[in-house]
């Protein structure tokens, strides 16, 4: 395998992966202080110490000349500090790499995991002439599952107790792609860049969609961009008023609750001219965000009961009772079609928190209250076929 005497920088369309430096080291060491990054890795044990930290930093030139491993610090293209990382770990006498990363919490759900590993893994087999990429998945780490397959890799199997994580051995599914094999066939191609907060596009309220043009390719093909978009960032819901389009459209799918325990799993649910009535007077406090609000999180009111009753993609209508936590991600849904944000719950600027500062000091306590939510609710989604 080739070894470049300087590890290369390499780019992608949002993201700058390049060599780590010791000025990296405060940013680091703030992003691994999060115990929620950790919950989702087994090699991120939480805490590093200091020195952990300036013994990790001062391995990798040496692990790369020694081509035993190269990890890059993932950065936005404005060279702002790192927000994570991402390795390749090199088997020389199968000229294969294992690849591995890690997102700073602020940066989940952005499509950033994906763009950075689709760019090492492609730099991996063209320019490091690698010939094959793996990876292991914990069980149920739905998010990073998707991400490999989203960059080409296959399941290969299961390997039997291959991990010592949460005080007990764990068995790990493993994943592959062969130089040479495209991304799988099911991976999102049309994905869209989502309007920023201040769009004034985001403040259009939606127009409804005509039922002769549900059947049209130009529609399909905005609903297949739609949730391509929702997956490859790992939104739970997204509307076509995002996307710049201002129609009523919105597409919500919930299939990972490992690190959101109290959530319910929703099946992709399509609505065409959503309405949405309120069944009761029971609201609890959410704490919402969005992917055009990126970092942030703020706790407001959200319906515990609705009734949505939408056109499918084919044009049928359907009806679903929804209740719980599902509602007020529904809810949330339906107000972009309003041009409303979840920031116009707020009357107090202040009331928004970081991702971070939620996950470390807040989501315990919450998570407790929407279990709670959850067993009150046992049934979040009823009547309809909401695909």
């Amino acid at each position: 395998m080739a070894n470049p005497v300087k590890q290369s920088t390499i780019n992608s369309a949002r993201l700058n992966l390049r060599p780590f430096q010791w000025s990296d080291k405060s940013s680091v060491e703030n992003l691994i202080a999060d115990p929620a990054l950790t919950e989702q890795t087994n090699k991120l044990l939480h805490p590093f110490t200091n020195q952990q930290v300036s013994s990790w930093l001062m391995s990798h030139e040496s692990m790369f000349k020694q081509r035993l491993k190269a990890s890059w610090a993932i950065t936005l293209r404005d060279n702002s500090p790192p927000i994570g990382c991402i390795t390749l770990t090199f088997s020389n006498d199968s000229n294969s790499a294992e690849v591995g990363y890690w997102l700073g919490t602020d940066y989940w759900q952005r499509g950033y995991a994906t763009e950075a590993c689709n760019t090492v893994v492609q730099h991996a087999m063209d320019d490091l002439s690698v010939n094959r990429i793996f990876a292991f998945v914990l069980p149920g780490n739905t998010a990073s599952f998707r991400v490999l397959e989203k960059c080409g890799l296959v399941v290969e199997g299961t390997s039997k107790s291959i991990f010592f994580f949460n005080n007990r051995y764990q068995d790990a599914t493993l994943l592959a792609r062969v130089s040479g094999n495209k991304p799988h066939p099911d991976a999102p191609q049309n994905a869209l860049d989502v309007l920023p907060l201040g769009h004034p596009q985001l403040l259009q309220t939606a127009s409804a969609v005509e039922p002769g043009t549900i059947a049209t390719p130009e529609f399909q093909q905005l609903v297949d961009q739609l949730i391509d978009t929702l997956r490859h960032f790992d939104c739970m819901e997204l509307s076509a008023v995002q996307l710049g389009q201002p129609l009523q459209l919105l597409a919500i799918e919930v299939s990972n609750t490992l690190y959101q325990p109290y959530r319910e799993e929703l099946p992709l649910i399509i609505a065409i001219n959503p309405t949405l009535e309120i069944l009761s007077d029971n609201f609890f406090n959410y704490y919402d965000s969005c992917i055009s609000v990126p970092g942030m999180v703020a706790n407001v009111q959200r319906p515990a009961e609705i009734q949505l009753s939408a056109l499918d993609r084919h044009g049928e209508p359907f009806t679903l009772t929804i209740s719980g936590i599902s509602a007020a991600l529904i809810h949330h849904a339906w107000e972009h079609l309003q041009g409303r944000l979840f920031t116009d719950h707020l009357t107090d600027i202040s009331a928004l928190i970081s991702q971070r500062y939620f996950h470390q000091y807040i989501e315990a306590d919450y998570r407790f209250s929407m279990l709670q939510l959850k067993r009150r609710y046992r049934q979040p989604l009823v009547a309809g076929d909401p695909a």
